[in-house]
């Protein structure tokens, strides 16, 4: 019966298995017995295989792949191993000191029961769901049988029951030892680490001083949530050994645990036995750092900077940190420097340094974003080398790395568009204009949106002056603006070098408006202001900049070693300070500011406040010097060589008014004349209208029409005159005038009047001398000749005139004439203040010639302007005085004084021979010894009509003309007409 049924089994088995395994084998007996086999030592993944009689040591059992996946370790134990295919089936395994029961010594020699038999053809057949049928009916009749519940376990475990089968082999373990491994496997495989946790804390506490479990002890009791419980199990242990390494672990148990005060004490008592490692230095540095205790942080992260090494990269970016925490940005870079120029960095390291020494060290913030570029490969870092080293003036050494690149990062960086706009910097740097301009269009065209790109290719076209690109780059940027404000200030600039100051002025407004808080802005637009002789709106934004950053270095000296902060000072302190002062400062900058920034300061001081001596000394020590200050040195040293050169090589180049100054200083006086027009068509300045105010008197064809009627007293006058002053040949003038009118004074008498003169221009000045004629009541003949002179500051200007027209009284309007010398001399005190004192010498005869007598007058007048640019506001005040000796013929005034204060709105401009219509107003008011006081005024409007021209109306009004109380109406109309 019990042959029969083990043969059914077996033919079950046989019909059941239809699967082949692989295993590999090592070795194989025939006539050894079993009990010899069995003690052999062969690897413990192997087992003894029987098949007809014979025995095998066979290994590994799975599918071929796995098998020959094994075979090379197994050809290493046996040189003659190799692969068998064969039935999946229950097969010995290598026998142990306390095996299970097949190997257990009293059961050796028994005959399994039939229960055991049916349970071992099951697994040997693979079918586990009836084997654990089997195991669980005899688990019921002996449930304390150890041999049954590891085969549970076991079956549990095979048909992927992992949780039910733990809890098993928990249970058994207990008993067994030996299922240590399985139990902790299970535990760590299923994330279910209780069971092992409770393992290795008995393991670690029966052997303290095993770092290794003690290490997946912790680990264990993290990932259970056990940390408190854990740290206490290492403080006991810690008591035990007093081993620093145990200590240490509890100390970063419980600075995880953030009870900061337990793990300051231990880690303290680490750092007192000198044991302290970097790692832990930077846990304790936390813990005080957090307490407010900043100074013994760094002292303990010092100590640890002893031991500590470069691979310790972990503590010297924590000690570059706590430094900058602390507010010693200096101290934190160094240390992260010397860390990344030794090892590798991280990109926000780099990152740090290349900002921090882009300023203050371009050359190391070269080779750092070199570095970084090799290391990381990102193409930031290779554009940030080449802004470097255009910074340091190095475009070779730029351009040299960027040709060295191979083939594939060269394609890789030329997709970006600021390859295009570096590569078109580098060549711009080495003055090859041709490849730069081919190289910014080739960015414009790759990123036509950048305002980077678009500015500083219009920054370009504005140093080559290249007018007609640069007007193509408006248009673009006219459109754009809106969307990007930031092109506000690049059209102010491009306007600017047009030389339209109007809309230059218009954009930085609009700046201004998008970016109220940018003072570097507001600095540029009150300069501006300046050049449009505005200064009392620059002034005033100059002067509330100035108190502002003044107050805010007061407030914190160490703003002084920030460079844009530095650089806004200096700017604005300019004006408001002492040449003294500013020197001083200006030698206390020198530290922090680059070398050329320092000689760009000087140069604008010396220029500024006018010093000469030192302006020489500069520039005999600079070897470079920028364009505007060449124009400077040469106008102020009249070096008419330099000025022609930089006249033919830099024209564009010099500011609108030193290149009218230049041209008229080398004598090309026709392109001054048109230098000037345009400027005043595109927005000129005073200083421009009075340059070209005097340039149009000295110089200028000139046709001007003239209609005045005037009423003095009981005499209505009404006359239209015209004058015309034409060029000739080299410095000479010819100049015609005539005029006709009537005179009605209880009865009407014509007058005709007629004049010729030659026009001399000397250096600085000119003589002219002419003839006239004139007919009323009589007629006669005129002479006179006029000298003109500027030196320098000074104006002076003399005449003498034979048979002029006397004005002083009616009488002598209507039946005198006059000779007169006069004298007069103006003096500029400053920018704002003028002095100008004239002398007059007249003797006086009738019509027909018959002396009446003579006079004399002196006068001294102070200007001051009040406010430069329209409306521009003037005052005036004068001291005058008379002597008169009376022959009795005419009447003469009697000797008096006067004195008088005015103020005029507007008058410089009415004259503009462009630009749009303005408005002006004059008033008067004086006290005279003869008559007391009196007033006078005048309002009126002029501005271009056609082009080249001016029309200027005005009506004036005075209490007491001339030496007697005789009131005055008088309304003119002029029309000049340049040509």
């Amino acid at each position: 019966m019990r042959s029969a049924i083990l043969t059914l089994f077996f033919i079950t088995y046989l019909l059941s298995s239809d699967k082949t395994e692989y295993c590999i084998q090592i070795a194989s007996f025939e006539k050894t017995p079993l009990k010899k086999i069995k003690k052999l030592k062969f690897p413990k993944e192997c087992f003894i295989d029987e098949d007809n009689g014979k025995y095998f040591i066979r290994c590994e059992c799975g599918d071929r792949a796995f098998a020959r996946s094994k075979l090379p370790f197994y050809k290493k134990v046996s040189k003659g191993a190799f692969i068998v295919n064969r039935f999946k089936k229950v097969s010995y395994k290598k026998p142990k000191k306390s095996s299970s029961l097949e190997n257990n010594k009293d059961n050796e020699n028994k005959e399994p029961s039939l229960e055991e038999l049916v349970y071992r053809v099951f697994v040997y057949t693979g079918d586990l769901k009836n084997a654990y049928r089997v195991v669980k009916r005899e688990l019921a009749k002996n449930p304390n049988s150890l041999v049954w519940r590891k085969r549970d376990a076991d079956l549990l475990l095979w048909m992927g029951k992992s949780k039910e089968a733990l809890r098993e082999y928990a249970k058994l373990y207990k008993k067994d030892k030996k299922l240590e491994k399985i139990v902790i496997k299970l535990s760590k495989d299923l994330g279910d680490y209780e069971e092992a946790y409770e393992i290795y804390k008995k393991k670690v506490l029966q052997n303290p001083y095993d770092l290794k479990n003690i290490d997946i002890f912790i680990t264990l009791g993290e990932k259970l949530g056990k940390v408190k419980e854990t740290a206490l199990v290492l403080d006991r242990i810690y008591r035990a050994t007093r081993d620093p390494k145990i200590l240490r672990r509890s100390a970063l148990l419980y600075f995880e645990l953030e009870d900061l005060k337990e793990a300051e004490k231990r880690f303290m008592l680490l750092y007192k036995a000198g044991v302290l490692k970097p790692d832990d230095a930077i846990s304790l540095a936390k813990i005080l750092f957090l307490k407010g205790e900043r100074k013994k942080a760094l002292q303990i992260l010092n100590r640890a900077a002893r031991s500590a090494s470069l691979k310790d990269r972990e503590f010297w970016s924590y000690l570059s940190e706590f430094y900058r925490l602390a507010g010693n940005e200096r101290a934190s870079i160094e240390i992260l420097r010397d860390l990344c120029m030794k090892t590798s960095c991280q990109r926000e390291d780099y990152d740090r340094l290349i900002s921090y020494y882009f300023d203050k060290d371009p050359s190391l913030s070269a080779r750092i974003s070199l570095k970084a570029f090799r290391e990381i490969g990102d193409e930031a870092f290779l554009f940030s080398f080449v802004k470097e080293s255009l910074k340091e003036n190095k475009p070779k050494r730029a351009l040299k790395i960027l040709n060295s690149l191979d083939r594939k990062t060269t394609l890789k960086v030329q997709k970006n568009p600021l390859f295009w706009l570096l590569k078109a910097k580098i060549y711009e740097n080495l003055n090859d204009k041709k490849k730069a301009l081919k190289f910014y269009e080739e960015a414009l065209k790759r990123d036509p949106s950048s305002v980077d790109i678009l500015s500083s290719y219009a920054f370009f076209l504005i140093s080559s002056n290249n007018a007609k690109k640069l007007r193509n780059v408006l248009k673009i940027i006219e459109a754009k603006r809106e969307d990007d404000p930031r092109l506000n200030v690049v059209a102010a600039m491009i306007y600017f070098k047009l030389g339209n100051l109007k809309k230059s002025l218009l954009y930085y407004k609009k700046a201004l408006r998008n970016d109220p808080e940018n003072e570097d802005l507001m600095i540029d637009y009150a300069n501006l202001l300046m050049e449009a002789k505005k200064e009392q709106r620059a002034k005033k934004i100059l002067r509330e900049l100035f108190e502002k950053e003044r107050r805010a270095l007061k407030n914190n000296e160490k703003l002084f070693n920030n460079k844009e902060f530095l650089k806004r000072y200096l700017r604005v302190s300019l004006y408001f300070t002492t040449s003294g002062a500013y020197r001083t400062l200006l030698r206390r900058a020198k530290k922090v500011l680059s070398k050329k920034e320092y000689e760009d300061f000087e140069l604008s001081f010396a220029i500024y406040k006018n010093r000469n001596e030192y302006l020489n000394y500069i520039s005999n020590r600079l070897k470079s010097i920028p364009t505007w200050a060449k124009l400077y040195f040469a106008l102020n040293k009249k070096d008419l060589i330099s000025l022609n050169d930089l006249l033919y090589r830099k024209f564009l180049d010099l500011p609108r008014k030193g290149r009218i100054e230049a041209l008229i200083a080398t004598d090309n006086i026709g392109e001054a004349r048109s230098e000037a027009f345009r400027a005043l068509e595109e927005g000129g300045g005073r200083d421009i209208y009075k340059i070209k105010y005097d340039l149009d008197k000295l110089y200028g064809n000139r046709f001007d029409t003239q209609i005045v009627y005037e009423d003095r007293a009981d005499l209505k006058s009404r006359y239209l005159k015209v004058a015309n002053l034409l060029h000739l040949i080299g410095r000479y003038y010819l100049g015609i005038s005539g005029k006709y009118g009537k005179r009605e004074y209880y009865s009407v008498f014509d007058e005709h009047e007629a004049k010729m003169w030659l026009k001399a221009l000397i250096k600085s000045g000119y003589i002219k001398a002419g003839f006239g004629y004139r007919d009323m009541k009589e007629d006669y003949f005129k002479y006179f000749v006029e000298l003109y002179k500027k030196l320098g500051s000074f104006a002076i200007k003399g005449g003498a005139y034979k048979n002029k027209t006397a004005d002083e009284s009616i009488d002598f309007i209507l039946n005198g004439k006059k000779d007169e010398l006069k004298f007069s001399i103006n003096k500029d005190l400053n920018r704002r203040v003028a002095l100008a004192l004239s002398v007059l010498l007249n003797k006086y005869y009738t019509l027909d010639g018959v002396y009446a007598g003579k006079g004399a007058k002196a006068q001294i007048d102070i200007r001051e302007k009040i406010r430069a640019g329209y409306p521009d506001i003037s005052f005036r005040q004068y001291l005058a005085a008379a002597r008169f000796d009376d022959k009795g013929v005419l009447p003469l005034p009697k000797d008096y004084m006067e004195g008088g204060v005015g103020v005029g709105v507007g008058r410089d401009f009415v004259s503009m021979i462009s630009g749009g219509w303005r408005g002006y107003i004059d008033l008067l008011l004086s006290q005279n010894s003869l008559y007391g006081f009196s007033y006078a005024a005048e309002i009126g409007a002029g501005g271009k009509l056609f082009g080249r021209d001016n029309l200027n109306l005005s009506l004036g009004y005075n209490r007491s003309a001339g030496e007697f109380d005789e009131e005055l109406w008088l309304f003119k109309i002029k029309h000049s007409y340049l040509y």
